[in-house]
């Protein structure tokens, strides 16, 4: 009777241990599943939109009738700055791009990758010239960045960049030579590196 007994709870702890071991998996399974879900995908991050806080009501014909010239031509959109042109915008937003991807890791992961697409979009939707702003918004969407390593987006930039330049007439640039013309750390690449050395020394 003893013995029986003992053959039966060990069959009892047998199973379950099966059933914990599969309980277990089961679990591990659904976090997966859900983790997998939830991670966002920079094709689709594309879609989503800053809340616009240049989309506020127009006053009412009171309100404008109370506002000086200079008030009136921005709410029309008429005036944009006196000290800036719109292709004056355009060189310096360019130019800061392309430094960015002269700067970037030579080699980089998916999520980086993915980063850079937040980064492309985020810029466009904050970029002063709407207008010029919803054109860089489709070019990104249409064809956003899939590479991994500085050369693949900086070749990336400059396919966008001769995009406009083709649309506005404009010569279009050999990126070929693109490192040539925006490889480089303007000034800043000696005090990062005494940075990082003296951060590894101080880990040490």
């Amino acid at each position: 009777m003893e013995k029986n007994y003992i053959v039966l709870i060990g069959v009892s702890l047998f199973f379950l241990s099966l059933f914990m071991v599969n309980t277990f998996h089961q679990y591990d399974k659904v976090i997966e599943q859900i983790e997998e879900q939830n991670k966002p995908l920079a094709i689709n991050l594309m879609a989503d939109k800053v809340p616009s806080i240049w989309d506020v009501e127009k006053p009412n014909k009171e309100e404008v009738e109370k506002m000086n010239e200079d008030e009136k031509e921005i709410l029309n959109e008429k005036k944009f700055s006196s000290v800036i042109t719109r292709e004056e915008l355009g060189r310096m937003g360019w130019t800061l791009l392309h430094m960015i991807s002269a700067t970037l890791p030579v080699d980089f992961d998916e999520e980086f990758a993915f980063k850079i697409n937040v980064f492309l979009n985020l810029f466009g939707q904050f970029y002063p010239c709407k207008e010029c702003a919803g054109h860089f918004l489709d070019m990104i969407t249409t064809s956003p960045y899939q590479g991994n390593s500085r050369v693949d987006f900086m070749q990336y930039l400059c396919m966008l960049h001769n995009k406009v330049n083709q649309r506005l007439n404009h010569t279009l640039f050999n990126c070929s030579i693109v490192h040539e013309r925006w490889g480089g750390d303007c000034g800043c690449s000696s005090k990062l590196e005494e940075s990082i050395e003296k951060y590894s020394r101080d880990q040490n």
